[in-house]
Formats: C-alpha cells, structure tokens, sequence
C-alpha cells in the first residue's frame, strides 16, 4: 500500500485541524507535495515517503524506513510522566499517534514543527483525527524556535487549563545540541508561562476570598480534580446534584479534556461562581492542599477521598488550617490520623446517591423487567480461584448449585463446601484459604448460578425480560437480551428509567449496581439468598420498599402482580426514592460537610 495525497485519511485530519487551527489548516492544504517527494513501503510494510534532500541525498520520511517498528521501540524506554509531552518534530507521525492512545483523553502531545512539510506528510500516513479534534495533539509551526515559544505560550494562556509539556521526545537522530535547543525552549517558556499564571491564580484566589461571608454557611460548592476517571466523575456529579438538591449553587470540574486538565481550568470555574457573589466551598477529590497551587490561600479546604490511601508528607495536616478530610474507609481515616490530622477535622461518610438516579417521573413511560447483575468470571482466577485444586471444587459447586432448589442462602456456603471436599477429595485444611473460598461462592458464585436460572424462569414464564452486567454475553440464550455491562452511570439511569420492575443481584455500595440505584426504577425487589453479605434492610425495609422473594414461583408471581398493578408499583417507587434521598443523598454528606467547616 502507498500513500495517495487525495485519500479519505488526509481530509479526515485537515477537516479536524481547521477545528482548532483553521490558519495551520489552510497552510497545510495550500502547500504542493514536490516532486521530490515520492510515496514509498517501509520495511516493516508500512505507508511512508522518500525526500530528495540537498545534494541528491534521499532519505526516509522520518529518518526511518520502519515507521511501526521504530516508533515501538522509541516509546517503549519513554517515561511520559504525569503531564503533556512534547515532540520536537512530528517525526513519522506513527509516534504521535501511539503517545495518544497510550496518554488517555485528560493528556497531549505538542509537536513542534519548522518545517510544514512534514505535517503535510504525516496527516497524509497517520489517522489523526480524532485527537487533532480533540486537541490531544496540538500541532505548533513556526519558521524558528523562538516562534514556536511565542506560539506555544500563546496556545497555554488561550486555554488556562493546558499544562505546559514538562517531557519531552528527543529524536535520536538529532545532536545533541539540537535536542538541547528544544529543551531549553520548553524550560523557557515554562518559566514566562508560570508568572502570568500565577497572577492570574492571584485574582482567581482573591476573588473567591473576597466573596467569603466567616460565620456564614457556603451557598456554592466547586468540586474540583486534576484526576481523571469515571469514579471521580461520578462522584464529582452526584456532589454538585446534592448541592443543587439544596438549592445551593455547584459547579464539578474533572479533566476530560487537555483544555481542562490543569488546576487554573478548576480554580477558574470556582472564581465564577465568586463572582456572582457565593460564598464558594471548594472541594477536592482525591487531593489535597499540597496538590493544588494554594500554599498562600486563606480558605478551608475539603480533601474528599474515593480510593486514595493517603502515604506522604502531601497528606500532613497544614498547619493553621481548617481543612476537613472526608474519607470512604475507615483504612482512610486511619491514615490520615497518623499523619497528624486532628480526629475532628476526619469526616467518615458511607455511600450516597445522586439525585439523577430519581429524576424519572413516576408515570414515565416504562416497560418490561431488568435484572441488574454481573455474572462470575468465566477465568475462575479473576474470581480469586487460582489454584487448580481449588477451581476443581469451584466447579463441582458450580453444579451442585445448579441443581439446588432455590431455598439456598449464603449461610449454607460453608456446609456446600464440606461436601464438595468429600465428593472430590480435596481438603482445603487451612481456614483462611476456607474463608476465601467461601466468600468468593458468596460473592460471585452462588448470584451468577442463581440469577442465571432465574433469568431462564423469567424467559419460560413469558415476561418481557432484559439483563445487564458482565458475563450474559457468554450464554447464547441471554444474548438478545442483554443491555451491556452496565459499568457506566448514565447508561444506568436510562436503563431504570425504562422498567418497570428492577431485580438487584447485589445491593454493596460502591460503584456497583446497588439497592440504592434500583430505587430510581419503577419498583426493586431481591432475592433473600444475597443477604449474608448484603443485608439490605439497612437501606430498604423488605416489603416496604423492596419487595423480595425465596422461590422462583414467588419470584414469578410478584412480578406478574408488579407488571399489571400501576398503584403497587408507584407505591414501592414512592417510598424508596423519598427513603434513599432523606439518608442516602449527596446532600446528606455535604450538610455534614458544611456544618463541621461551620464549626472551625
């Protein structure tokens, strides 16, 4: 295969370049390809060029005739590090879009290019498209050096969110002066980029101190991360809903993008709503004081932490500060007690909802039953059964669970386990290896082989079914019915909102499917085999809130009732979701939240 400068790929880019830079655009599509110029096959089989240089010296495009191969290699002893990346030349182009995929959609890569040739070239071989509209990677052309400072100084100020690039590709076909040269533009530019921001992170404190009201409760809340990821949005959304619940004014910003990657883009949308005259409470997940440039800021900060496990001097208490830590785990707390932290200024909070789960109204359209649950790993490893004794029983209670009636319960786990060992002859002497697997038939063996049986009941009974979660997929019977995994929040909320009935397989907190989210449905019920470990009658009072059952005919009998009784239905519905937003929403922790800042 050879490049063809008139290829579907060539328009792709240009159309996503003239997005965000229409004057490189038009510069790139107004330059004739010269002869000089000719279409080739690397080595390695791939699409590249081959330039008549001075002296009728030909080269390859991107002093390499292995475009693939040699990209590989350059990266792999590359440590990007945790910011943006700069290239010194776009290079064949294949390492640009390598870096892309490998950086994730909160990080980019800033070429710095002199000659326009070569990005002609490299849109023509590679499918930048996509990060090019995205702005994960930045193409920079200038004539010199000092040209591509001014223009990347001028790209950084236009998007204060961007970090400037504190790594840098040096291509190994350069000296080591020239790799030098670039260097030191970024060491340059760093230097001029970082004292017109920190004025600017001047004002943007300023006018969120100025707007605070001491003595008085916060009226906005800012939720703010430089850590990307779907907990931290989640998160970052359900606070700002709970703020909004209380007819406070809330704004959550996490880097889905470069442009907002930075924390001037967080700092900057809490100074906003300063502006309007809110008295701002910032919040930061994941993080601390110590990650976010506040050193000299007068104003409480809460650290609200998911997963983090606080182990550095970052996570010290500052000092003649009101800080408030919300932790998730007691492990948490812990830490952070021991690192000086005072026991009041450590704030325990179990999981919440968010009030999107509820925004549904109660005579929306819905239809059908959906039984949310992820199905055991088919790699029993995954599971935690790793050794092959051990998968030996895992199997054999596989299918003894198969064949049991439905009156199991997870209290039964460990009798199921003594047997399996006699009918295999595998003793499992060790306790703690017995609780391990105990727990793991309770956790992903016993649902899976339950839910899947009564997912077949449901089917053979005639009712409008559908599944989601991890593992249905496997089963071909299942396949016409299965919605996903259902691992993403939004997608979440439209599947509820379309039911009528919801059948939770777990109800852990987390950033699982819980009985919480269930109450966003049109009625919840469970099966009492999952209480062992899941006892839900601390969110849900059973045949209150959420119905339940024992046996599969019990089972097939409520949800005929449930599909044909509006009135059952809306009353379920009623009171879960008036239960799970007096003690289970956003709101709840951050009034907590509030009132212990109120206090300092």
């Amino acid at each position: 295969m050879t490049p063809d400068p008139a290829t579907d790929r060539w328009l792709q880019n240009l159309q996503a370049l003239r997005l965000v830079d229409p004057t490189c655009a038009d510069r790139l599509a107004n330059l004739a390809i010269p002869d000089t110029v000719q279409p080739a096959t690397g080595r390695d089989a791939s699409p590249t060029w081959r330039i008549r240089r001075n002296a009728d010296r030909v080269e390859w495009f991107g002093r390499t005739s292995m475009p693939t191969v040699s990209a590989e290699n350059l990266l792999t002893g590359f440590n990007p590090g945790v910011g943006n990346v700069a290239l010194s030349g776009i290079g064949s182009g294949r390492d640009a879009w390598l870096l892309a995929r490998r950086l994730g959609a909160h990080r980019a890569i800033v070429v710095l290019e002199t000659d326009p040739l070569n990005l002609a070239l490299a849109l023509r071989l590679w499918d930048l498209a996509g990060p090019l509209r995205d702005q994960r990677i930045v193409l920079l052309l200038a004539e010199d050096l000092d040209g591509l400072r001014e223009g990347l100084l001028a790209f950084c100020r236009e998007h204060p969110g961007f970090d400037i690039p504190n790594r840098m590709i040096a291509w190994p076909w350069r000296t080591k002066a020239e790799n030098q040269a670039y260097q030191g533009l970024l060491e340059l530019a760093i230097n001029q980029l970082q004292q017109s921001r920190n004025q600017t992170l001047l004002q943007q404190l300023t006018e969120i101190q100025q707007a605070r009201r001491p003595g008085t409760a916060p009226d906005a809340i800012a939720v703010l991360t430089t850590v990307p990821g779907i907990l931290h949005r989640r998160l970052a959304d359900s606070l700002a809903d709970g703020a909004r619940a209380a007819d406070m004014a809330a704004v959550a910003c996490v880097p889905e993008s470069p442009r907002n990657a930075g924390p001037l883009a967080g700092l900057a949308a809490a100074a906003k709503l300063a502006c309007d005259g809110r008295h701002v409470q910032i919040v930061l997940l994941e993080q601390c004081r110590h990650h976010w440039p506040l050193a000299g800021a007068d104003l409480p900060l809460v650290s609200w932490l998911i997963t983090v496990e606080p182990d550095n001097d970052g996570w010290k208490f500052p000092a003649g500060r009101n800080d408030l830590a919300v932790v998730s785990t007691h492990c948490q707390q812990e830490l952070l007690l021991e690192r000086g932290w005072p026991a009041d200024r450590v704030l325990y909070t179990p999981a919440f909802v968010t009030p999107r789960a509820f925004e549904t109204p109660l005579d929306g359209p819905r239809e059908g039953i959906l039984l949310l649950s992820d199905l055991a790993p088919e790699d029993k490893e995954q599971a935690g059964i790793k050794l092959y004794s051990h998968q030996v029983l895992w199997d054999t209670l596989r299918d003894r669970l198969d064949k049991q009636g439905d009156t199991w319960t997870p209290n039964e786990a460990q009798r199921w386990l003594l047997a399996a060992q006699s009918t295999t002859g595998i003793d499992l002497a060790d306790e703690a290896v017995q609780a391990d697997v105990i727990d793991a038939i309770r956790t992903h063996l016993a649902p899976s082989v339950l839910l899947s049986r009564v997912a077949r009941a449901i089917r053979q009974a005639g009712l409008p079914l559908r599944v989601a979660g991890l593992g249905w997929d496997r089963h071909n019977w299942a396949k016409d019915i299965w919605d996903g995994p259902s691992d993403d929040p939004q997608q979440r909320r439209e599947l509820l909102a379309r039911v009528k009935v919801a059948i939770v397989g777990n109800c852990r907190p987390g950033p699982v499917w819980t009985a919480l989210d269930a109450a966003g449905a049109g009625a919840a019920i469970m099966s009492r085999a999952f209480w062992a470990n899941a006892d839900p009658t601390h969110l849900f009072d059973a045949n209150q809130q959420m119905l339940v059952w024992r046996t599969r005919q019990e089972l097939i009998e409520r949800l005929r009732h449930l599909l044909g009784n509006v009135s059952s239905r809306s009353k379920l519905t009623q009171q879960a979701r008036q239960r799970a937003m007096q003690r289970y929403s956003a709101a709840v922790p951050l009034r907590r939240v509030l009132e212990r800042i109120g206090k300092a």
